[in-house]
């Protein structure tokens, strides 16, 4: 088992697995990686909750936990704000299903984008999704991503939420890891 571990801040921090040496496959492979990372970072065994929404928390931590998994490599970021991440794995896929993630703004300003710049735009959707953490709504229309220089290294990009009421700008920060697009809320 190797764990990577990541500080962002003193308070925040993203550890990553890669769990192709897990004895499992599928959601019990993902399962085992996460509890190995919680007690990991805890050094105790600690139970996983998640709320209506789907929205992960740990009862009597004072954290704020996100996660997320593409193939063989699982990401959690731990915090004491709120906090989200999302990794996917680079690969042509993003550009058959942009239509159903970017809006018609973002779309134009991904007219000539690579797999890498799309991938980006579709974490960052992601990421904005999981820091909202409510069910239902759409990565087209109810989350916006800023149009950015990107870097094949890393960046920060503005993502908006504009769910009814709720209107929010977050940051975000993205990195490449191997042929992984990793986002995730500053």
């Amino acid at each position: 088992m190797q764990i990577q571990e990541l500080k962002i801040n003193p308070t925040t921090v993203i550890y990553f697995m890669d769990l192709t040496s897990l004895d499992c496959i599928g959601r019990a492979r993902e399962k085992k990686g996460l509890q190995q990372l919680l007690k990991h970072h805890f050094n105790k065994e600690i139970e996983l909750i998640y709320d209506n929404n789907g929205k992960p928390f740990i009862n009597n931590e004072n954290v704020h936990i996100s996660v997320s998994h593409s193939h063989h490599l699982l990401a959690l970021i731990i915090s004491h704000q709120n906090v989200a991440i999302d990794i996917e794995l680079i690969s042509e896929k993003v550009e058959r299903v942009k239509t159903k993630f970017l809006n018609d703004q973002e779309l134009i300003e991904t007219e000539i984008a690579d797999n890498k710049i799309l991938t980006t735009y579709w974490c960052a959707k992601e990421t904005l999704f999981k820091y909202l953490g409510l069910k239902g709504k759409s990565l087209k229309n109810d989350f916006i991503v800023s149009k950015f220089n990107f870097s094949t290294e890393e960046g920060r990009i503005s993502g908006f939420i504009d769910v009814n009421k709720l209107k929010k700008e977050i940051t975000l920060r993205y990195f490449m890891k191997d042929n992984f697009v990793v986002v995730h809320s500053v």
